[in-house]
């Protein structure tokens, strides 16, 4: 007498039964832990993360598709590491947020001087100045070189834009 081939079950609690083949899919279709997660209705918690893990370990299910967290999926991923290039970093409209590491590549590429471009400090009280990127034009995302500046503090903060000053002003002249 022969008897129905039963499935394997893959025990990732006491709560959730679910078979090698449904969890090499949910692998497959998702970019993540949270998203496996999610294919297979399972919490996303860190009790189950771990237990997934072992399941892929034990299985020998390939996760290197995985990005991660969300903000790094899709069109816009790219490995964490890896720099974007200046190119597509000093243009209007640029997808490229932190101004503090911006103002270290300019730097490290030699396009800026780390001195203040209004007064020329370097040093203050014996010790190398703190300097701030400043957008001329107060659009924080367009990073065309012509439109950024390395300041001191000071001349900084006597720009009429430091810190989104008159910002509210420039909307309402703008309607």
């Amino acid at each position: 007498m022969c008897l129905p081939f039963k499935k394997k079950q893959v025990f990732i609690s006491m709560r959730y039964k679910i078979t090698e083949s449904e969890l090499r899919l949910a692998v497959k279709k998702s970019l993540s832990i949270a998203g496996v997660c999610r294919e297979l209705n399972i919490i996303a918690a860190g009790g189950n993360y771990k237990t997934l893990k072992s399941k892929f370990k034990e299985f020998n299910i390939d996760t290197s598709h995985f990005t991660g967290a969300a903000w790094n999926q899709g069109e816009r991923y790219r490995p964490v590491n890896k720099k974007m290039d200046l190119i597509d970093v000093l243009i209007k409209n640029s997808p490229f947020k932190s101004t503090t590491h911006l103002k270290k590549r300019l730097f490290e590429e030699n396009l800026k001087e780390k001195e203040c471009e209004k007064c020329g400090l370097i040093k203050w009280n014996g010790k190398e100045i703190t300097l701030e990127m400043d957008h001329i034009n107060s659009d924080n995302t367009d990073n065309r070189l012509e439109n950024l500046r390395i300041l001191c503090p000071n001349c900084h903060s006597q720009t009429p834009n430091f810190r989104g000053r008159n910002k509210k002003k420039k909307n309402k002249l703008e309607d």
